[in-house]
């Protein structure tokens, strides 16, 4: 639903493109603006699951600090 707010994408779009690394949420689903941000080549999504849950925070943790 917020990816429906031309105000909302354009900020989005300007904090993707800045060198500070994000830390966000998406929809597994979902053209627009899900579809475009997920396709960027700086993107690194991680699904979580019952199984992995655990180890998650660390590795985020680690690809934010570039490890």
């Amino acid at each position: 639903m917020e990816c429906l707010s031309p105000a909302l994408v354009e900020s989005l779009r300007r904090v993707l493109g800045d060198p500070v690394p994000v830390l966000a949420t998406i929809a597994l689903e979902g053209g627009g603006f899900t579809a475009e941000a997920k396709a960027r080549p700086d993107v690194r999504p991680v699904a979580v699951d019952p199984v992995n849950r655990d180890g998650v925070p660390d590795q985020l943790a680690g690809g934010l600090r570039g490890k």
